[in-house]
């Protein structure tokens, strides 16, 4: 997608889909792992970008193969005491 036409994403959207604060973020750019980009003359985050960086996140978890689904439970287990 083009940077004309790639939407904007607010540093606090970012935030918000990311999980990251602020400080974090800041931390980001100044490694180059996801920067700000200036588009007319609005400071933010390209979606595309964005996006990108969260399909490069690890994946944390049981793999699915490794879940037994017949005896899959959303539900939190108490410990036996």
């Amino acid at each position: 997608m083009s940077v004309l036409t790639d939407r904007l994403m607010s540093r606090r959207e970012v935030e918000h889909v990311t999980g990251r604060a602020r400080t974090t973020l800041y931390r980001m750019a100044m490694s180059g792992e996801l920067c700000p980009r200036k588009v007319r003359g609005r400071l933010g985050y390209l979606e595309s970008e964005v996006q990108q960086y969260l399909v490069s996140l690890p994946v944390v978890g049981p793999k699915l193969s490794d879940v037994d689904i017949d005896n899959y439970s959303t539900q939190p287990q108490r410990a036996i005491v």
